[in-house]
C-alpha cells in the first residue's frame, strides 16, 4: 500500500530498514539530502505504524 501511495518513501524505507543502509548512504543513493531522507523515512514509519494498528486510512500518507 505504501508503495502505491508514495514509491519514493517506500524505497527510502526499504533502503534504511531492509537493506540496512545508513541515513547518509540512503541520501547518497537517492540523491536527496540527509534531512529529506530522515523526514520522509519518519513519515513512512509513522504511516506504517498507524496502518498496522488499523488507524491510518490507506490513501493518506502526508497527514500522519
Amino acid at each position: 500500500e505504501l508503495e502505491e501511495l508514495d514509491r519514493e518513501q517506500a524505497d527510502l524505507f526499504c533502503m534504511r530498514f531492509m537493506l540496512g543502509c545508513t541515513a547518509d548512504e540512503t541520501a547518497a543513493l537517492s540523491g536527496l539530502s540527509r534531512a529529506t531522507v530522515d523526514r520522509r523515512v519518519r513519515l513512512a514509519r509513522a504511516w506504517l505504524f498507524r496502518r498496522l494498528r488499523g488507524e491510518a486510512p490507506p490513501d493518506e500518507i502526508s497527514n500522519v
